[in-house]
């Protein structure tokens, strides 16, 4: 996990422990606006491996995760 936080005092790496909770709680957003919606969602994130081939970054798939 390599992504950056902008904070007032600049950016920072946060622990990989806090990425991992942020994302978890991105997720459940998307989870929670698809229910609202009536719209499926695929918890992507849990069935492709956290690799480079997968990932491009933190959070956005390459080709071959898509």
């Amino acid at each position: 996990m390599w992504i950056y936080v902008e904070t007032p005092a600049g950016r920072v790496r946060p622990s990989p422990a806090w990425l991992a909770s942020e994302m978890a709680r991105y997720n459940d957003a998307q989870r929670a606006c698809a229910a609202e919606a009536s719209a499926r969602f695929v918890a992507l994130d849990l069935a492709i491996p956290k690799t480079l081939e997968m990932f491009f970054d933190d959070c956005h798939f390459t080709d071959a995760g898509n």
